[in-house]
């Protein structure tokens, strides 16, 4: 498509993503000087296999994947950048021109219980090379993004999922794919989603899924009604160890993670936030229900 033949918020996106794509990179680049592993999830990712356009896709911002104990290393890399921590540290944010640049930080994947994601991940590009998840991940990620984070089928991962499915040189398995979705315990999210995704674009998933769908326990067409992500997370999880898991690392994340989600919090006092965690998601959790309530 020429740039004549774009609107002009399709030509304000191309821009837009441009700029973002050209940030990861050089993100991308500083990381690996110092040796610190990062995935780039999403919009990036996405953006960089599957879509062939800067206007077929619109990427809010840069959602970078980090090991926790990495966090302040890459910090402090970012900042050399040109990066400065939001009042959430977790978030850092650069302006290009008249273009914010946001790159969320996340430590770990509280939805993955398992370093295989890391080992399956892989790099795309000839001069800077960006590592993203490997591409049954990248469904599954944007499956459980959607689903449990959001909670909703978007119209956005549906597109983004049919992408995926159809590319020719992507190298997807629906048998890998089950796999690590009965492993990790996410029968349920992703029964719903694919249910979904075969309503929206029939013949898009294998007749063979579809069957064993129809045997799972999920109601289709239902999602959870729990407002608090959290909630949702663990309403979802097939396999009690796993919730076990996700609740203790919900309530004993790293300690860096919470001094940089919590960077409000005065120094001094940074030491009481293993004890004031549980508190906190408290509140976090009543602020949902009250914000539900009121719509």
């Amino acid at each position: 498509m020429r740039p004549s033949e774009l609107s002009s918020d399709q030509l304000r996106s191309a821009g837009r993503n441009a700029v973002l794509l050209r940030e990861a990179e050089a993100i991308a680049s500083a990381l690996e000087a110092e040796s610190i592993p990062a995935l780039f999830l999403k919009g990036i990712a996405l953006l960089e296999t599957v879509y062939t356009s800067l206007v077929a896709r619109a990427i809010a911002d840069i959602d970078l994947l980090l090991r926790a104990e990495d966090l302040e290393e890459a910090s402090a890399v970012l900042g050399g950048c040109g990066y400065v921590p939001c009042s959430n540290a977790m978030v850092l944010t650069k302006s290009v021109g008249r273009i914010r640049v946001d790159v969320d930080l996340h430590a770990d994947l509280w939805f993955f219980g398992s370093d295989k994601l890391w080992r399956r991940s892989r790099y795309i590009g000839h001069f800077v090379r960006i590592r993203i998840p490997c591409p049954e991940d990248v469904v599954l990620h944007c499956i459980l993004h959607s689903v449990i984070q959001d909670g909703k089928v978007s119209q956005t991962a549906l597109a983004d999922c049919r992408a995926i499915l159809e590319m020719e040189e992507g190298g997807f398995s629906w048998d890998t794919f089950a796999a690590t979705v009965a492993e990790e315990g996410w029968e349920k999210p992703v029964a719903l989603f694919l249910e979904r995704l075969e309503a929206r674009y029939p013949g898009l998933v294998p007749e063979t899924r579809l069957r064993a769908l129809a045997c799972s326990p999920v109601r289709f067409g239902q999602s959870p009604s729990f407002r608090w992500p959290y909630l949702r997370m663990f309403s979802m999880q097939s396999r009690w160890r796993r919730r076990t898991q996700l609740v203790l690392n919900l309530l004993f994340p790293h300690r860096l993670f919470l001094q940089r989600r919590y960077s409000w919090t005065p120094r001094k006092l940074a030491f009481l936030l293993p004890v004031l965690r549980p508190f906190l998601l408290l509140a976090e959790c009543i602020s949902c229900r009250l914000d539900s309530s009121r719509h």
